[in-house]
């Protein structure tokens, strides 16, 4: 592995740019960070320019996103190492686990970039023995990150009473985590289900789904409005839901631009 590693950091907030900037000049003094970007064009413009190692891509931004711009690079002859961050845990993250890139969850905490940097080190110097592997391996995941319909569940088999019923997901306004259940709420009142919340995140459509909360999940489609006091607490109102639903501040970012 050459001595001169390189970076380009890509997100759409200016703060965590900077913010991610600062982290691994604490970390990783030995990289050197030669560019941001805002936006899915301008990423693509300083690769071709700057031909960077190692791209630090967020997901969601708006007009050409992360996922774009790495399937783009994937294209190319010697193209950098990818490192998505994201706030939204439903993306696959086992795909990234298994994957040959890897990715940083917003908000992104210094003990994991840690974790992260060592992991760049020991791709970067396999990437140099033998591109063909890596590149392979990122055309999945795009390939995974890219499927729409993906395994996401459709039904859910939920007890009421002593009742079972089969309810379509589409169906559900939001979830809740319950001591050792998951409640499920509808139009037709409370279900309880038997997986646990972390795994069900992984199982629905980020498109269709936002967990707003380590015990909370709701249906896009359902949100009324979204309120944030002076005290910086955010809380989401939902349709047909009396209860309205607390976000925490780890997934506010959800909401920056509504």
């Amino acid at each position: 592995m050459h001595n001169n590693i390189t970076a380009l950091i890509v997100d759409d907030e200016p703060l965590l740019r900077i913010y991610l900037d600062k982290l691994l000049g604490d970390n990783w003094p030995e990289l050197s960070i030669i560019g941001s970007a805002g936006d899915g064009n301008k990423a693509l413009e300083m690769v071709e320019e700057l031909n960077p190692d190692i791209i630090f891509l967020d997901i969601r931004m708006p007009g050409l996103d992360g996922i774009e711009v790495a399937r783009r690079l994937s294209h190319q002859p010697n193209s950098p190492l990818i490192v998505f961050t994201t706030a939204y845990d439903q993306y696959a993250v086992e795909a990234f686990e298994h994957e040959a890139v890897d990715y940083l969850l917003k908000p992104i905490s210094e003990d994991r970039l840690v974790r992260s940097i060592e992991k760049v080190k020991l791709r970067l110097q396999s990437k140099q023995s033998d591109p063909e592997p890596e590149k392979e391996n990122l055309n999945k995941l795009i390939a995974k990150l890219s499927n729409p319909n993906g395994n996401y569940l459709e039904w859910l088999k939920a007890s009421r009473k002593d009742n079972i019923h089969i309810i379509a997901i589409a169906d559900v306004l939001c979830f809740h985590a319950e001591d050792k259940y998951t409640t499920a709420i509808t139009h037709e009142g409370e279900f309880v289900i038997r997986t646990p919340i972390k795994d069900l995140a992984q199982q629905l459509d980020p498109q269709n789904f936002w967990q707003v909360h380590r015990s909370s999940i709701v249906n896009v489609s359902a949100i009324k409005h979204v309120n944030k006091d002076i005290t910086g607490k955010m809380v989401v109102h939902l349709n047909n839901v009396k209860r309205p639903v607390a976000v925490s501040r780890s997934f506010q970012t959800l909401f920056k631009q509504m």
